[in-house]
């Protein structure tokens, strides 16, 4: 019995896609730049096809929770050129980018499910449907319940560190004179 395509071992010494761009990315500096076309290379070393821009974009894509997970490392897309290592600093800003994503998606998604000819549908279909829209609208609430309750936290420390600052301010002031 052979393996599905996606998992065909594609190299003589039997790392996999992800292993080889994981090898050249393993310990770089945040910072360092990996062209595509230095991982193309890279994959195609010893490999039986040469990859393309497009296979180092899909086994990348495929490779970010793994790197996350055994370097805690973030690759950024450097448009045109590859990747670059993000700086710790950056993965807040990447994980709210993807949030961001993640939430248009579920608003489509939504807005798939409540904008549907009700009457194409048999009964069966109908009832799995409407159960499927009560699921997806009450996580989209809570999720947007969740973002304004932490909204209106995050103004409250905002105005309390500004009474904090002003405080201190004036407590060196006082010293001074």
């Amino acid at each position: 019995m052979s393996r599905p395509a996606r998992f065909a071992i594609h190299r003589a010494d039997g790392r996999s896609n992800a292993e080889v761009v994981l090898g050249v990315i393993s310990g770089a500096e945040p910072g360092s730049i990996f062209t595509y076309a230095a991982l193309a290379t890279a994959l195609t070393e010893g490999a039986a096809r040469t990859y393309t821009t497009r296979d180092v974009q899909d086994i990348v894509r495929r490779l970010g929770p793994r790197l996350l997970r055994a370097e805690q490392r973030a690759l950024r897309c450097v448009s045109g050129v590859g990747y670059r290592v993000a700086q710790a600093s950056e993965h807040r800003g990447l994980a709210l980018q993807r949030k961001q994503r993640a939430d248009v998606q579920m608003e489509r998604g939504l807005r798939t499910l409540q904008d549907v000819r009700w009457a194409e549908m048999d009964e069966p279909a109908r009832k799995a449907h409407e159960a499927t829209l009560m699921l997806v609208g009450t996580l989209w609430q809570q999720s947007r319940a969740l973002e304004r309750r932490q909204a209106a936290v995050e103004d409250a420390i905002r105005k309390l560190s500004t009474r904090v600052e002003a405080i201190e301010e004036k407590d060196a002031e006082k010293t001074e004179n």
